[in-house]
Order: C-alpha cells, then sequence, then structure tokens
C-alpha cells in the first residue's frame, strides 16, 4: 500500500563468489532506506558550517533583526514590512554585500522616519500614542499641504512611513491653535534639522 511510497528496497550487486558464509551473508540482506532520496544529489557544502565565528556585534545585529522583522503567523504579516522581510530572506539567501546594504538601507529609512515623527511629536508637544490613534479627516487642504511639506523637505514616502499620515491627520485636526503655515513651517523645521 502506502508504505511502499516511503520505502525502497535495493538488492546488492556484487558477486558473494568466493566469500566465506558469514561475509556472504551481509550480501544476501536487504538494504532498506526511508524517506526522502532526493537529499544525496544535493552539495554537502549546504549541510557544513563555514567556519565563520560569531562575533558580539554579530549577535546584537541579529537580535535587532529578529525584533525588526518577526511577525506573528497567526496575524500575519503588515503589508509595510514586506519589503523588509523580502530584503531579510534574499539576505539570508544570498550572503551579498549588495543585499547587506539593501537591508541596511531599510532598516535607516524606518529609523529616520521613526525619528522624525518623534522629533514632530515633541514639536507639537502631542503624545505620540494619541497621533497615531484614528482620527476622522476634515481639514484635508491642511492634509493635503503637509504630505506636500514632508515630501519636499523630508522626502517621499514609503511603504513605512505611510503610517505617520495618521500623525499629519491628528496635527491638522487637532492643532486647533496652530494655522496651518505654522503646522508646515513646524514640518519643514523638523525635517530640515534631520536631513
Amino acid at each position: 500500500g502506502d508504505f511502499g511510497l516511503f520505502l525502497r528496497i535495493r538488492r546488492p550487486r556484487r558477486s558473494t563468489q568466493g566469500r566465506s558464509s558469514a561475509a556472504s551473508d551481509v550480501y544476501k540482506r536487504q538494504v532498506m532506506e526511508w524517506g526522502d532520496l532526493s537529499i544525496n544529489k544535493q552539495p554537502i557544502g549546504n549541510y557544513q558550517a563555514n567556519g565563520y565565528k560569531t562575533t558580539t556585534y554579530d549577535k546584537i545585529k541579529a537580535q535587532f533583526l529578529r525584533q525588526m522583522t518577526s511577525f506573528d503567523s497567526a496575524r500575519g504579516l503588515d503589508s509595510r514590512d514586506v519589503k523588509l522581510h523580502y530584503i531579510k530572506n534574499k539576505l539570508q539567501r544570498e550572503q551579498s554585500l549588495q543585499a547587506s546594504q539593501e537591508l541596511r538601507a531599510e532598516i535607516n529609512q524606518r529609523l529616520f522616519a521613526d525619528n522624525i515623527f518623534a522629533q514632530m511629536a515633541k514639536f507639537f508637544d502631542f503624545p505620540v500614542e494619541t497621533l497615531l490613534g484614528k482620527t476622522q479627516v476634515t481639514n484635508f487642504d491642511c492634509l493635503k499641504s503637509s504630505v506636500k511639506t514632508y515630501e519636499l523637505t523630508c522626502g517621499k514616502f514609503t511603504e513605512y512611513s505611510l503610517k505617520y499620515v495618521q500623525f499629519l491627520v491628528t496635527i491638522c485636526e487637532k492643532s486647533k491653535n496652530l494655522t496651518k503655515e505654522e503646522i508646515l513651517a513646524g514640518i519643514a523645521t523638523v525635517c530640515v534639522r534631520n536631513n
């Protein structure tokens, strides 16, 4: 039945003539193999260590990458993290300088966005937590101008930094004592300081 799919029996091909009875018994026994035998076609180097010694820096970097790129498989992957996971997996596959540089650039870009918006929260005197809450947009003119100012002074939004558009919505909607021009000037000031 199904067991035959996983079990392969091979008979010996050697001649048993001229051997003692104990030795010929060994050659008369059937050889049995179980499981997937395609591993025999793969290079042995795939399963050997490369002699690379892990430094403290490598351990810290690996821990940082696990934290930055970990996700709960039951929840799925946040769409903002797809690029980061793609680059991380590419680096693990290729272990190339180019993939390493791409990963470093993506992480730096994320840290830049986090830093910019943390500084904006301080500048506008809003707790960061309240700025990422859901606020309905009614002041579209302020939001459009804020996005334009950010992109002119800080750079284009990335998949990751788009999460902070809600921050700009909150600033525009809840900063009743600030004019649109003051909000735009604040965004530009924070961006210019960090570029």
